[in-house]
């Protein structure tokens, strides 16, 4: 099934990395040499008046630096790397063609190629590849039906024992890492083919943790409420657990008690794929996107899925982030946070 997933995101290219500062640093120095050689190129004793030729190399750093940040936009949209460095050579080449022919003809004959260069020759790199380029909201769109189908696929008797395997596992990390009088561990109701999370919310209820689950107050904004004390479910929160995505009402959540973020020790995050660095594709509401920085930095946030849920590589936008860990049935990944 990975397999298939990547066969049909053949544009797509895991990209967050590039946003590492050395990457940054990679793409300013190669945009720096780009205008230098152009700047260079253009120094020539060109066959036009001082004046035309100071326009001249000032229009061509113009476009340089346009040209080079569009080829940037591209390789931020999931183009491979290819493509702008093939964009960027290619706009080297024409630069030089246009130099050449400025020395070699006279300026009354350059309009024609001039306009050639900046609006058709130029570009052309953006027009042949531009087909290929999809928004991230198309990608993680696409990447989510693969990866919930590929959920889905798995029986309800594997599904079962994971997820018990899981919750195990995740009762390990807690108890080591977190004593029940630091915060309520944060939880959630799994829906449809989701891992379920009711073998680890006894496991803490009988060793003294408290629980609280996730309750959405308005589109795409939640907060978490107590609402199990030593393992049993108190009656006030069935319908935050049988109904988890419906909107509360005021008079549901009057009865419960509202946390604060910084009353949470463990947020335990659902997704529909995650990647060994411990990066996460939701459903698409943006529930946790908005609620993950609200936390306090010594709240731990561990994602929890099968093992089929892990993929080398998800989309990834600036604005996602970074769990500390993420729990399977058989292994643990952990990030550089903690």
């Amino acid at each position: 099934m990975m397999a298939n997933i990547s066969k049909k995101f053949y544009y797509f290219q895991p990209t967050h990395h590039d946003r590492k500062w050395y990457y940054t640093v990679f793409n300013l120095l190669l945009l720096g040499s780009y205008v230098a050689i152009v700047y260079r190129l253009s120094s020539n004793n060109l066959n036009v008046p001082p004046d035309l030729q100071v326009t001249i190399q000032a229009g061509l750093v113009l476009y340089t630096v346009l040209f080079s940040a569009t080829a940037f936009w591209l390789r931020w949209r999931g183009a491979p790397r290819l493509v702008m460095l093939s964009a960027i050579i290619y706009n080297c080449w024409l630069s030089v063609w246009m130099i050449q022919s400025w020395l070699v003809y006279e300026p009354g004959v350059l309009v024609r190629p001039i306009i050639l260069f900046f609006f058709l020759g130029g570009f052309l790199p953006v027009l042949v590849f531009l087909p290929f380029i999809r928004s991230y909201k198309y990608i993680k769109s696409e990447f989510r039906k693969s990866a919930i189908a590929k959920r889905k696929a798995i029986s309800a008797a594997d599904r079962a024992a994971w997820s018990m395997a899981a919750s195990q596992r995740l009762f390990v990390m807690i108890k080591e890492s977190v004593q029940p009088n630091q915060g309520c561990i944060a939880v959630y109701s799994a829906l449809s083919s989701e891992l379920s999370l009711e073998s680890l919310v006894l496991l803490l209820g009988d060793a003294g943790y408290s629980v609280a689950y996730p309750a959405i107050i308005a589109p795409g904004l939640m907060e978490f409420y107590t609402t199990v004390g030593t393992g049993e479910l108190d009656l006030q929160s069935v319908s935050l657990i049988a109904d988890p995505m419906s909107t509360k009402t005021s008079e549901t959540l009057d009865q419960l008690r509202k946390l604060d973020p910084d009353q949470l020790s463990v947020v335990i995050v659902p997704g529909v794929a995650f990647d060994p660095d411990c990066f996460r594709l939701g459903f698409g509401g943006g529930f946790y996107d908005r609620y993950l920085p609200r936390l306090p930095e010594q709240t731990w946030t561990v994602g929890v899925c099968f093992d089929q849920q892990i993929y080398p590589a998800i989309p990834v936008q600036g604005h996602d982030r970074r769990l500390h860990a993420v729990v399977t049935q058989e292994f643990s990944y952990h990030s550089e946070q903690r």
